[in-house]
């Protein structure tokens, strides 16, 4: 056995040495009362080990709360101000506009580095007293800045920043948005209450048929009404269905005829039509590498003269930028009658009724939801619907009368 002095405790306390000393000798043990003692001194042990991770881990917790709320209440800002600044100091001029902008930028940096000095001072101050209220205040600071986030004047600053930033792909997005607006304020309202009416019939296929090639589905519906206004029937200039179907490219019947699994499509049967339309505009819109404008453009166009990107290729134009001088020759106004159609039905679906543009707070709502294809879809699907992206077709002489 080990001798007394060779027990291997020689930092515990009385009782364990005690304990240790009778486990290597038989001598010196006193019972109960040491044996109590012991016990008491691993719970006690044990319950501050137990504090000391609750500590830790609250204060983890308050730190994360604490940093991600402040992360927000600062993203918001910076943005409100950046796109403030777009505004004011907007142009190409060095010293009124370049050199503002920059100085903004630089006053922001400096504002964001001076807050958090100043919020770490306060803090270790505050944390003394209260140690959850630099959570509590920084969480509130986030709650005001979703607060103002979600006011009409955050959207204004955001659609300046997105301008600034966005560049020639921003301004094309910007000039079709604006046209869009204008030719839905133009529009016979109580003409295009009624299409939309006749629409409901038509609205779970249109819905179906966009989800399974992945086409923006309130799109679609506007092609619908700019080819048929949902009168579906055989033209004089070849169009049949709903979608006027003409001369689609013969790769998206095959995708319709897989997608309905069926060997011969019925243009006349409803649902044919709208998916040989579905197909037809997810095909124009990768050849137009997912441009809306030019998508709907060549939709319209057909495969006339070897389509649009013959046409393109021809004057030597790549987007909707280097088209412009030659959009004299081309359906120009198709894609805008398309898109002010689905935007009409988004506020059709969102508000239940088609408000006027130029009517109090109107044109500020109806920015804020946005033009399909461009912007989120902010409205549920109907039952049994999908969602998707953009529109096509030949041209056709049986178009919504209440966008022209």
């Amino acid at each position: 056995m080990l001798g007394a002095s060779e027990v291997p405790f020689p930092k515990a306390c009385a009782k364990h040495r005690t304990i240790a000393l009778f486990l290597a000798t038989g001598e010196g043990y006193d019972g109960r009362a040491d044996w109590d003692g012991l016990v008491a001194d691993i719970a006690v042990k044990k319950r501050r080990k137990r504090r000391r991770r609750q500590a830790v881990w609250q204060v983890w917790l308050r730190t994360g709360i604490e940093a991600a709320a402040l992360l927000v209440a600062g993203l918001i800002g910076v943005i409100a101000a950046l796109g403030f600044a777009a505004e004011h100091f907007a142009g190409a001029d060095l010293w009124e506009s370049l050199l503002p902008f920059a100085a903004t930028v630089l006053g922001l940096v400096l504002a964001a580095a001076l807050f958090l000095r100043l919020w770490r001072a306060w803090r270790r101050w505050i944390s003394r007293y209260l140690a959850w209220a630099p959570a509590a205040v920084a969480a509130l600071l986030m709650l005001g800045a979703a607060w103002c986030a979600g006011q009409p004047f955050f959207h204004t600053e955001v659609t300046r920043l997105r301008t600034l930033m966005g560049g020639s792909a921003e301004a094309e997005r910007q000039a079709i948005a604006h046209q869009v607006y204008a030719a839905y304020r133009r529009a016979d309202h109580a003409e295009l209450q009624r299409l939309l009416e006749r629409a409901r019939v038509y609205q779970a296929t249109v819905h179906e048929a966009a989800a399974a090639f992945g086409v923006d589905a309130e799109v679609l519906m506007g092609v619908g009404a700019a080819e048929s206004s949902f009168y579906p029937r055989d033209s004089a200039d070849g169009g049949r269905g709903l979608f006027q179907i003409t001369a689609p490219p013969a790769p998206a019947l095959n995708a319709a005829r897989r997608q309905l699994q069926v060997s011969t499509l019925d243009p006349l049967n409803q649902r044919h039509n709208a998916f040989v339309a579905a197909a037809t505009l997810q095909r124009y819109l990768e050849q137009m590498n997912g441009d809306l404008f030019l998508g709907l453009l060549a939709y319209n166009i057909g495969p006339r003269n070897g389509g649009l990107r013959s046409i393109m290729e021809q004057y030597g134009a790549r987007d909707f930028v280097t088209i412009q001088p030659y959009l004299q020759h081309l359906p120009r106004d198709y894609p805008i009658r398309v898109l002010a159609a689905a935007l009409a039905y988004r506020l059709w679906r969102a508000d239940g009724k088609l408000p006027r543009y130029e009517e109090g707070t109107n044109a500020t709502h109806i920015q804020r939801l946005g033009i399909p294809g461009f912007s989120p879809q902010s409205v549920p699907e109907p039952d049994g619907a999908g969602q998707a992206q953009a529109g096509r077709r030949p041209p056709n002489t049986a178009s919504s009368n209440a966008l022209k």
